[in-house]
């Protein structure tokens, strides 16, 4: 078993979350229809092409997520090598990058999809309702936000691949 900080992988988790919640609420406030391409696939075929200013202000977000995670991910790298030293070994890298980001996952599945999309259903979310779909059919239920969540392991194993390699590589 990796060595492993708990508290650390706990707040890093809730930094990383609470960053990418405020960019991910902040963008669906501005515009929902940026997160078009997230939508169930039958309301993506009944919501027309983002308009030029959109696929603009899909880009800014998706640089602000990107920016987000890179630094944090930074950051989260600094503070294990400062607890392990340089010889950090890759699973304990891994594992602690695994836990960050699985944080990211399963606050997005519970606060973002579960909690702000169809327990609050903010009155800018309900504007997005695909005519001729209910609103869950335009932002999907919660079996639809759930398997975006396993989906979600891929990233989660992904990234924390990356994260645990450049340290490795970088020590």
């Amino acid at each position: 078993m990796p060595d492993l900080s708990w508290s650390a992988i706990l707040i890093e988790g809730l930094v990383l979350s609470s960053a990418l919640t405020l960019v991910i609420v902040g963008s669906l406030a501005y515009n929902p229809r940026i997160w078009r391409q997230d939508a169930p696939p039958r309301a993506r075929a009944l919501v027309p092409p983002l308009a030029p200013a959109e696929r603009r202000a899909r880009i800014v977000v998706a640089v602000l997520v990107f920016l987000t995670i890179a630094l944090v991910t930074i950051w989260s790298a600094t503070g294990l090598v400062a607890r392990h030293g340089p010889a950090v070994p890759y699973m304990t890298a891994f594992s602690h990058f695994a836990g960050v980001f699985m944080m990211f996952n399963l606050i997005d599945l519970v606060v973002i999809d579960w909690f702000v999309l169809l327990v609050l259903r903010p009155r800018y979310l309900k504007q997005f309702t695909v005519p001729g779909l209910s609103y869950e059919e335009s932002v999907g239920n919660y079996g639809y936000h759930f398997i975006g969540f396993l989906k979600g392991f891929g990233f989660v194993a992904a990234m924390s691949a990356i994260a645990a390699t450049a340290v490795f590589v970088l020590r």
